[in-house]
């Protein structure tokens, strides 16, 4: 689902975070600049609490990484894509 603005980005955010707590993030590359481009690879480590439709797996320890890639412009991020390692999610999760 494409979302647009700060409202949008912060909606994704807290949608993704929600099934889970004890999050810790950790940068693992980056970041890393080019012209206007900044990318950086991260993982977060916290804990699966449920709430998620056709999870097979108990409430427990989940991993998650993505890849951030964004377009700063006059000091503000004008585009920001993401690359996330969600097959590896539902895998723990039991979703496949």
């Amino acid at each position: 689902m494409e979302r647009r603005g700060p409202e949008g980005v912060h909606e994704m955010v807290e949608s993704g975070r929600a099934p889970f707590f004890d999050l810790a993030f950790s940068i693992e590359v980056g970041p890393i600049g080019d012209g206007e481009m900044v990318a950086a690879r991260w993982v977060v480590r916290g804990k699966y609490g449920g709430g998620i439709p056709d999870v097979t797996a108990p409430a427990g320890m989940a991993v998650f990484g993505a890849i951030d890639m964004m377009r700063v412009e006059q000091g503000k991020i004008a585009e920001y894509w993401v690359s996330s390692d969600g097959a590896h999610l539902m895998a723990q999760l039991g979703m496949v």
